[in-house]
């Protein structure tokens, strides 16, 4: 991943990618987070990116994936990285909301990294098990969000 910094496009390195689904109604704000969720990262100029899912999606079959995308110079290597730091704390955590609000579907970005994935998420780790549990900040925050897209969003109809 590449962002336009102040001296141009600069690698961002360690994200984590989670999807979820906010459906909003006058009384409340469901999340839904998806059960597959990804991990990018770069070694040398190689781009890797690893997908894992929910305990219940892999029961369905939906299992832990790695891919490595070559490098500009089409050298491929494997990954050093090992189990433990792949269940680690990310330096990023990108979450992709889609809002559905009054039948109609709003996408909208958050990214947070360092001690806010704290404030956001319970991280918690049990031998091949790893679970982020939204902690009451980040509801708030994505209700916050939810405010923020209705004003902006209808207000332009």
């Amino acid at each position: 991943m590449l962002y336009l910094g102040q001296k141009g496009f600069e690698r961002v390195d360690d994200v984590m990618h989670f999807f979820t689904t906010v459906n909003v109604t006058t009384k409340n704000i469901d999340i839904s987070m998806s059960p597959i969720h990804t991990r990018q990262w770069y070694e040398g100029d190689q781009m890797l990116i690893a997908s894992f899912s929910t305990p219940e999606a892999h029961q369905q079959g939906l299992e832990f994936k790695a891919f490595g995308i070559p490098s500009v110079l089409k050298e491929m290597a494997g990954s050093i990285r090992t189990y433990e730091w792949l269940v680690s704390q990310p330096k990023y955590l990108c979450i992709h909301h889609l809002f559905k609000i009054e039948g109609r579907r709003f996408p909208s970005v958050m990214t947070i990294r360092g001690t806010a994935i704290d404030e956001m998420f319970r991280i918690s780790r049990t031998e091949n098990k790893w679970k982020f549990e939204p902690t009451d900040a980040y509801k708030e925050r994505v209700r916050l969000q939810a405010q923020v897209v209705v004003r902006d969003e209808f207000a332009a109809l």
